[in-house]
């Protein structure tokens, strides 16, 4: 993506260590919006299944949002590609102005789309053969446009599909290479009997990650596209310097370590995530690189500090423009479409500390399995020193235990 680092690495601020609360695309999009944890926002999953004590998007409540701060503070607010899943097309998303919602259907080609405004609601629903990416460019462009000779601020967030299952790319595309993936230490794993038994049983290889990740990056090349379209006309219009803008993934993906491909699990590869910030014209040293443990929580703090607009007190993330250090972060996960993995753990830059549980009340199911990885030593999580056979070496985890009991359950300055 050699237009995106141009914009964003070069002009902007790159956050190496940031991560996503839940590796799952509706919470962690809810999180974006909210700056709070799946715990707190009552989205906890792709699906609606409340026997199991989760939901979807009909569960964010959309006055927390950060386009309800800014559309109450004046900001002009769109949205283009995804939102929440589960979400009712018939209906306008909350505290957006313009809106144009994309599903894809079927891969990357056919997708469906709701168009509206907040003053007209949905005025058109139809099925579209062009590009995901494609669609969510030109729908973005027309927005811009729309604001050239405006002096209001706007808040515009924008969501392709890619590069999430089937990695369909626009044929141009088709045949492209990036060179071969080298892998890590933990794809490939010798010896996974210290592993819960889903991972025990994942067989996925190097050459099952390099493909995938061949048809990741084919996809992108379309997104890479769409911000190169979209900054140029941000500077076309001379306000790309005055704009506040993130680049994140609201998921990680697994290319083999362990065995496992895709998401919904704790380890590094699917919680960690690309993250830059830019805003050339702000308080930032552009083409910076910032250690701090960013994540999606981030983010609306961040917005709301940079337009004037006081925190909210339920806020769980912090703004990037301060100076304080997250010492320890909170990831937790219920369920995705097809399966349900109830799990939380505490992470430092020392260890990482995993539990599973057998239900999606943490606080009232058992514990059905623990792991506990020295990250100095171990920081491709290859040896749980909890199940390693060697009782010696056992970590105490009444500590890490005790605080993961505390921030699964914490809110506002409570949170880490």
């Amino acid at each position: 993506m050699p237009a995106t680092r141009r914009i964003f690495k070069r002009d902007g601020i790159r956050y190496p260590d940031a991560y996503v609360t839940d590796p799952l695309c509706c919470p962690s999009r809810a999180s974006i919006m909210t700056g709070r944890y799946s715990h707190n926002t009552g989205v906890r999953s792709n699906i609606e299944r409340p026997e199991l004590g989760v939901s979807a998007g009909s569960a964010l409540d959309a006055s927390s949002t950060i386009q309800r701060y800014l559309d109450d503070a004046g900001y002009t607010t769109a949205l283009f590609g995804k939102y929440l899943n589960k979400w009712d097309f018939s209906k306008a998303p909350p505290y957006f102005n313009s809106f144009a919602l994309v599903n894809r259907q079927r891969g990357y080609y056919r997708n469906r789309v709701s168009v509206g405004t907040a003053s007209a609601g949905v005025t058109n629903i139809f099925v579209s053969e062009m590009y995901n990416a494609t669609i969510v460019r030109e729908r973005t462009l027309g927005f811009l446009r729309s604001q050239a000779k405006s002096q209001q601020p706007f808040f515009l967030y924008v969501a392709p599909g890619a590069p999430h299952n089937p990695f369909t790319p626009e044929p141009k595309y088709a045949d492209d290479t990036f060179g071969a993936w080298a892998g890590n230490p933990a794809v490939g794993e010798a010896n996974k009997s210290d592993k819960p038994r889903y991972v025990q049983a994942a067989s996925a290889r190097l050459m099952d990650g390099r493909r995938i990740r061949t048809r990741q990056y084919r996809t992108l090349e379309s997104v890479d596209r769409m911000i190169d379209a979209i900054y140029a006309e941000l500077r076309a219009q001379r306000k790309d310097k005055n704009t506040l803008a993130f680049f994140i993934s609201d998921n990680g993906s697994m290319w083999g370590e362990h065995g496992l491909l895709g998401k919904n699990v704790p380890y590094t590869s699917s919680v960690q995530v690309p993250f830059f910030m830019r805003w050339p014209s702000g308080p930032l040293t552009s083409g910076t690189s910032d250690p701090r443990g960013a994540a999606n929580i981030d983010i609306a703090p961040t917005v709301l500090q940079a337009a004037g607009i006081p925190i909210p007190s339920t806020t769980d993330g912090h703004a990037l423009l301060g100076d304080w250090h997250r010492e320890r972060r909170l990831t937790e996960h219920w369920c995705n479409i097809t399966k349900c993995l109830f799990w939380a753990a505490e992470r430092t830059r020392e260890y990482h500390y995993i539990e599973y549980y057998d239900g999606p009340n943490f606080d009232t199911a058992n514990v059905t399995f623990r792991e506990y990885y020295d990250l100095i030593a171990d920081p491709y999580e290859l040896r749980n020193l909890l199940r390693d056979g060697d009782p010696v070496n056992d970590p105490d985890v009444t500590t890490p235990a005790a605080l993961l009991a505390a921030d699964r359950n914490c809110a506002g300055d409570a949170c880490p």
